[in-house]
């Protein structure tokens, strides 16, 4: 056992706490404050009975006993305005900044109400583009990112987020926009989307996918490719590993196994194959994949 002694208020499983005597893998979500005015909440985790490096907090061992402290925000730059659009809405002008302080952000405003976005991925070298509609304006923030490129959408009248993705690349035109993604999975799957710009929504017109390594698997990885083509919502693939029966329910199954971090090695037998799937809720679920002349017939969650 590791003894865990904090410098402030330390709050763990809703305690405060002062100490804590922590199991050699156990996984802490801790809020620490530290005088005079550092704080952090992440998820401590020990390995081997040390914590482990956390960016969060300053960890000093003293053997068996470690000191351990919230470290301070980094500093925060002055924000630098890098591109600015504006247009007029109903005798409203609506503006849209991109800025920089720490990363890049976005800053949508009009008389009387405003909207701060940040990204969901971290953007460089953004450009803001402008389309007015009949009763709306949007505003297209283009920009790289480490996948390639990003997009975001955003309806001025009620300053809502339309759209955002980002993706191995991103084409803006008039009318729409297309989308191409590139899936690091078995079949080497690259997927194009294409999108329309309707009065105040976004409509996904089609689905086109192309495969670069496609070609007949044994029985033992259907349930693998199954998966794959539900995440990339490729339902066609899907239903060419099913029976005709189960296929027709093909695009309920994503549903059906919801949000997946992590797919274990199948145990495979002749006629089934077990697998256990890590869902994003981080709870384990077990699944027999029934085969049937080489088609998946059956999916149960034992």
């Amino acid at each position: 056992m590791a003894k865990l002694v904090f410098e402030g208020l330390a709050i763990i499983d809703g305690k405060i706490v002062s100490e804590y005597l922590a199991k050699p893998d156990e996984r802490l979500l801790l809020f620490l404050f530290s005088p005079p005015s550092a704080y952090c909440c992440d998820t401590l985790e020990l390995c081997g009975g040390k914590p482990c490096e956390n960016s969060g907090f300053c960890i000093t061992d003293y053997g068996e006993t470690f000191l351990i402290c919230a470290m301070p925000p980094p500093p925060t730059h002055p924000p630098i305005a890098l591109c600015k659009k504006s247009g007029a809405l109903s005798g409203n002008e609506y503006i849209l900044t991109a800025y920089k302080d720490n990363s890049i952000k976005l800053f949508l405003e009009t008389e009387g109400k405003n909207r701060f976005i940040v990204p969901k991925v971290d953007i460089s070298n953004p450009d803001i583009s402008i389309s007015s509609q009949k009763n709306n304006l949007l505003f297209a923030v283009s920009a790289s990112c480490a996948k390639g490129d990003y997009l975001l959408i955003l309806s001025a009248s009620d300053m809502q987020t339309l759209f955002e993705d980002s993706a191995q690349s991103i084409s803006l035109s008039g009318s729409g926009f297309t989308v191409v993604k590139a899936y690091e999975d078995m079949c080497m799957r690259q997927k194009s989307s294409i999108y329309a710009i309707g009065e105040g929504k976004i409509i996904l017109k089609s689905n086109m996918f192309t495969y670069s390594n496609e070609h007949i698997y044994i029985d033992a990885l259907k349930p693998y490719l199954l998966l794959e083509a539900l995440f990339a919502d490729d339902y066609e693939y899907a239903r060419m590993l099913l029976t005709d029966e189960l296929a027709e329910n093909a695009e309920s199954l994503k549903e059906y196994f919801g949000e997946i971090a992590e797919i274990e090695n199948p145990r495979y037998n002749k006629d089934y194959a077990d697998i256990a799937i890590v869902g994003k809720d981080r709870i384990v679920r077990y699944y027999k994949f029934e085969f049937s002349y080489g088609d998946i017939s059956n999916i149960i969650l034992l």
